[in-house]
């Protein structure tokens, strides 16, 4: 890898250390976590008291091509109807150190026109 991709990844990790550093922070609401990647989007819910994933979702489950804007908003809808079947109401987002734009802020508005808290 060369060593300005390097100097990126390191960066990024540090910034989703500081971000998962406060989310974490006695809280009691559900995580979402935000994973992309230059193909595809995955989504987990996940309850960070028992440490447990209790929903996910993804382009890939859900067959989509990839992992564009699109395909944020069906992931987005699939993950609000799992989490509604849970009774959950309140969400944190844990976007992993990638900026709050594109594909993240698609989804974070997708589950607030569903009636989440975020």
């Amino acid at each position: 890898m060369k060593k300005v991709n390097q100097n990126n990844k390191a960066l990024r990790d540090a910034r989703h250390k500081r971000i998962l550093s406060r989310v974490r922070e006695g809280n009691d609401r559900i995580r979402v976590r935000v994973t992309k990647t230059n193909s595809h989007v995955y989504i987990q819910a996940i309850k960070d008291l028992e440490q447990k994933t209790i929903a996910s979702s993804s382009s890939l489950s859900l067959k989509l091509k990839n992992g564009n804007k699109e395909s944020c908003v069906k992931l987005a809808k699939d993950l609000s109807q799992k989490l509604k079947k849970l009774k959950v109401e309140n969400l944190v987002i844990d976007r992993g150190g990638h900026s709050y734009t594109g594909r993240i802020s698609i989804i974070t508005g997708i589950l607030r026109e569903e009636g989440f808290k975020v």
